[in-house]
């Protein structure tokens, strides 16, 4: 069955995909497809952390403590591909240490 509605423009994606650019700031369809062949595989703070079901905090907390990440201007972006492998590896970490870690049983 086909859809009836027209498809996006560069405009209207790059707006879905970096909500903290505001539409005027992009000058032409060009500029949209410029800036988002150049911020492909990431996403801001508040798109990843609504993402993962975790707060803004927390995900800025992991880009201090070492998250893939990068800045373009004062906004910090997120590595989409990179950070799930900093993520999984940190949860493997956590699960090794906890198998480690004698158990405590109540006295």
């Amino acid at each position: 069955m086909m859809s009836s509605k027209a498809p996006a423009t560069e405009t209207q994606v790059a707006t879905m995909l970096f909500p903290s650019i505001e539409t005027d700031q992009l000058a032409s369809p060009a500029v949209a497809a410029v800036r988002a062949k150049l911020l492909d595989g990431l996403t801001t703070v508040p798109v990843f952390a609504e993402a993962i079901g975790r707060s803004e905090r927390q995900v800025r907390i992991w880009l201090r403590e070492g998250m893939p990440g990068m800045r373009v201007g004062k906004t910090p972006y997120i590595r989409i591909a990179e950070a799930r492998a900093w993520i999984e590896g940190r949860s493997d970490a956590m699960e090794r240490q906890m198998r480690r870690s004698p158990s405590r049983k109540a006295a």
